[in-house]
């Protein structure tokens, strides 16, 4: 299961028990999703739902709040994902008086209102909560993909969005997210409109702010585990580095050893370049550092400026 799934699976696995809240929820199913047609007074509200789990969360709530289910039928349109989807559907019977509870239409003329004004579901904290809730389950993607195992990279970055045709409601989204300082970008793409978030901290304040606790706790513990692995990378690519460096090192120096040894030969040298020659051929492979403690007489530096000189030698009788 997707990482985004397991989220919105999360949001719906609490009931709303609240009337207040459940009106707010519906809301936002509204505003973020919903196709509203009007004939003659009449109103017909639909919205496409392509998780059964999400259907059946708002289904319960309208049959608790207004005692009628909403219909569902396929929606054999066809779609660039392939992802199977179903075209859900508010009765005749109630549709006027959830557009009403929601403040989509208005109770003089029933004309239908613009969706960037939700400001009555904004009042208390727990209603914006579930507003915002039902506008995660109906328009956030995720490209997030959580690791199997601690030491396997996962090629994903942290980015979350909501897609819409609508600007103004996105622009007005944002605006909420920001009083509760999660900062999302909105621009377009594609001919449709983009709230995106690419920060961890702020996805994962996102996702605090829907209470999908367990979530935020499994996407705390993959930047860790990113963090982790990005050190021990670190560590190793320098440890590789070193590695290379101190080899290229020795084989400069024993190269220069063994021209100094077939032309003038390693008795011409001073005693102390004859000291650090000897030292080097029995210990090929160890770096200055280890050299340096195997003769307390001797510092990395020190050792450094000789084996420069016998390389400068070397160079010498090359040319």
């Amino acid at each position: 299961m997707s990482f985004i799934k397991e989220i919105k699976n999360e949001i719906i696995s609490s009931p709303i028990e609240n009337d207040c809240c459940a009106i707010a929820f519906i809301a936002g199913i509204l505003y973020s999703s919903a196709t509203i047609f009007e004939k003659e007074n009449e109103f017909e509200v639909s919205f496409i739902c392509d998780n059964k789990e999400v259907y059946n969360f708002v289904d319960n709530l309208v049959k608790k709040h207004y005692g009628t289910s909403l219909i569902i039928n396929k929606d054999d349109s066809p779609l660039l994902n392939k992802q199977e989807s179903y075209i859900v559907t508010f009765p005749n019977l109630i549709s006027k008086r959830v557009l009403l509870d929601c403040f989509l239409i208005s109770p003089i003329d029933f004309k239908i209102r613009k969706r960037d004004d939700f400001e009555e579901f904004l009042k208390e904290e727990c209603c914006e909560r579930n507003f915002v809730k039902a506008t995660f389950l109906m328009l956030a993607t995720s490209s997030i993909r959580l690791s199997e195992r601690a030491y396997e990279k996962s090629t994903s970055g942290y980015h979350m969005e909501f897609t819409s045709h609508d600007y103004d409601f996105l622009n007005s989204l944002s605006k909420v997210l920001a009083s509760k300082g999660i900062l999302a970008k909105l621009v377009e793409r594609k001919k449709q409109f983009v709230l995106y978030l690419k920060e961890a901290q702020l996805i994962c304040d996102l996702l605090t702010f829907v209470q999908a606790y367990n979530s935020v706790l499994a996407l705390q513990n993959e930047i860790v585990a990113r963090e982790m692995r990005n050190a021990v990378n670190r560590q190793t690519n320098c440890l590789s580095a070193n590695i290379s460096k101190t080899v290229s090192a020795n084989m400069k120096q024993l190269e220069a050893i063994d021209i100094i040894d077939s032309t003038i030969g390693i008795d011409s040298l001073s005693q102390e370049l004859q000291d650090v020659v000897l030292l080097r051929l029995a210990n090929t492979e160890e770096s200055l550092s280890e050299l340096a403690k195997l003769n307390p007489n001797l510092t990395k530096s020190g050792l450094n400026h000789r084996f420069r000189k016998l390389i400068s030698i070397a160079n010498e009788l090359k040319d």
